[in-house]
This record gives C-alpha cells, sequence and structure tokens, in this order.
C-alpha cells in the first residue's frame, strides 16, 4: 500500500508496527517460544501420566481390600470384614464377579448375623438381588436354613425381615417365594415362622400343593391348618 508522503502520523505508525514486528520474530524471541511450549507440552504430559498412574494405583489398592473383604465373609471372619468396613462401607453392596453377589449378600447367605448387623449399618441394600440368580439377601438366608436343616438360629432372617426385607419377594431361578421353598423342602419351622409374619399362601404354585406333592406332611398340615383359620377369619 502507498503511504502519502505528507501523512506523518501513519508513517510513523506503520514504521513502529515495523519494528515491533522485526522484535518480536527475532531467532530470540522465536527460541524462547519453542523452549516455552516444549517445556509446557512436556510438563501436561507428565501431569497426565501422574494423573493416570494415581488413579491405577488408587484402582489397584481398592479392588485389593475388596478381594480381602469378600475372602473374609467368606470364611465367616467377622473381625476382618467389619475392620475393612470401617475404611471401606461402600463395599457392602458392591458386586464381585463372576459370581455376582455383594459382601452383604454373602454374608447373608451365610446367615452370619453379627456381620448382617454391622453391613446393615454400613448401608446395606436389602433391595439388591444377585446378578445370576435373582435372589434377594433374604432369599439367601432362607435357603441356608433350608441347606442347614437342623440350624436352629434364626436370628440372621429376623434381622433382615425388621430391616425392612420383603418376605413374598420370589427369587431364584424358579422364582419361588420364601414360603414355597420352606413347604417344598418340608421346614416346618420356617413355615411356621414365615406364616407368623404373615407371608402368602395364595402364590401359585400353591405352598400347600408343593408339601403336599413332595410328601412334606407335616409342613403341608401347618399350612392347611393355617388356611382354614384364615378361611373362618374371612367368612365371619
Amino acid at each position: 500500500m502507498t503511504v502519502p508522503k505528507g501523512n506523518f502520523i501513519v508513517e510513523y505508525v506503520m514504521s513502529g508496527v515495523d519494528e515491533f514486528w522485526n522484535r518480536t520474530c527475532s531467532p530470540q524471541v522465536i527460541k524462547f517460544s519453542v523452549y516455552v511450549t516444549t517445556v509446557w507440552v512436556i510438563y501436561s504430559i507428565v501431569l497426565r501420566f501422574l494423573k493416570i498412574g494415581l488413579w491405577a494405583y488408587e484402582r489397584i489398592h481398592l479392588c485389593r481390600h475388596f478381594e480381602e473383604l469378600y475372602k473374609a465373609v467368606e470364611r465367616n471372619d467377622t473381625l476382618k470384614a467389619h475392620s475393612i468396613l470401617t475404611n471401606y462401607p461402600q463395599y457392602v453392596n458392591k458386586f464381585k464377579n463372576p459370581e455376582g453377589y455383594t459382601p452383604f449378600m454373602l454374608a447373608c447367605a451365610n446367615a452370619n448375623t453379627s456381620l448382617v448387623k454391622v453391613m446393615l449399618r454400613c448401608g446395606a441394600d436389602i433391595q439388591l438381588k444377585s446378578i445370576n440368580n435373582n435372589e434377594s439377601p433374604f432369599y439367601l438366608a432362607i435357603l441356608y436354613h433350608i441347606r442347614n436343616f437342623n440350624e436352629s438360629d434364626a436370628s440372621c432372617i429376623r434381622e433382615l425381615f425388621y430391616a425392612g426385607a420383603d418376605i413374598n419377594e420370589p427369587g431364584g431361578k424358579d422364582s419361588a417365594t420364601p414360603l414355597q421353598l420352606a413347604a417344598y423342602s418340608g421346614h416346618t419351622g420356617l413355615v411356621k415362622w414365615l406364616l407368623s409374619k404373615q407371608a402368602k399362601t395364595d402364590t401359585c404354585p400353591c405352598p400347600f400343593r408343593l408339601a403336599k406333592a413332595n410328601k412334606r406332611f407335616a409342613a403341608a398340615a401347618l399350612l392347611a391348618s393355617w388356611m382354614r383359620n384364615q378361611a373362618r377369619c374371612i367368612d365371619y
């Protein structure tokens, strides 16, 4: 662009711009800019890797403690499990794969009442179900008593019941209710307890028919008596 000779202001400004450009684009300035940019890029990369490393360390550290908790619950090591839960209460509802159970579910499956109490205080979720078999904590506790027929301590299922567990919720691959399981296995103690807590008898298949078909006559008699009394109450 041609600048008029008489326009001194424009000439002065243009000369200032040229001088600034020459200084800015000098080799020293360019070298310094490249140095600063390089340092910043290296710093950003190192910081990124440090963050990734810290995240990985925390994940490994936390996974180790979760594994220790799960193993302690499996062994019924209440003291060890309680010690870990004191620092990591969030693990109580964490699922372990491929098993598909939480530590709380495992404690219920072992009918470990003292550990169940601790976990309930840690925020254990009684509504969660196992990933593979659709079993609730209460359902797992019922299964324990069915498999251990002579176990007389029913404090675990009582603890879960008073914590708000649904005693009529079906579970397992067959979607059976706790009363249906108890009737089918002929566990008269469980049948009596569940009936006392108003477990439903009008499910399909009928618990009475399950007990009778499987020749669990004592359980069938309990159920028949209960249903007759309920019918009288309704008629009355």
